[in-house]
């Protein structure tokens, strides 16, 4: 048995944004098809779908 190593979202969205042909890009992501893509992908480009945030630039304090 082979075990698969699963990638975080990021290096998904790295790989699909670095591939150059559209047929390279849907094949990775039906590749890596999965709960957690479809939702931020969905939550990005459903019109639909409302962010609770607040108008304008979001609040943002950085560290010290």
């Amino acid at each position: 048995m082979v075990n698969k190593i699963t990638l975080n979202i990021f290096e998904i969205l790295e790989k699909i944004g670095s591939a150059k042909k559209k047929a390279d890009k849907i094949a990775l992501l039906k590749e890596h098809d999965s709960f957690g893509l479809r939702t931020v992908l969905q939550g990005c480009y459903n019109p639909t779908i409302k962010l609770q945030l607040p108008e304008g630039e979001p609040p943002y304090e950085p560290c010290e």
